[in-house]
């Protein structure tokens, strides 16, 4: 006596916002190059000087 099979409860239809989301996987993180050398403590220092006059 079987009727019409249903889904699982668990099966949900693909919506733009699923389907966004599997196709623009991440890879990782972004690292970003050519960024510049970093600062040292005294040219920070002297920059936060200035900005918080």
């Amino acid at each position: 006596m079987h009727t019409q099979s249903k889904p699982p409860p668990h099966h949900l239809p693909s919506t733009p916002a699923t389907e966004s989301n599997s196709t623009n996987t991440t890879q990782g993180p972004v690292v970003a190059e050519n960024i510049g050398k970093p600062a040292s403590k005294e040219e920070l220092k002297k920059r936060s000087e200035e900005l918080n006059k």
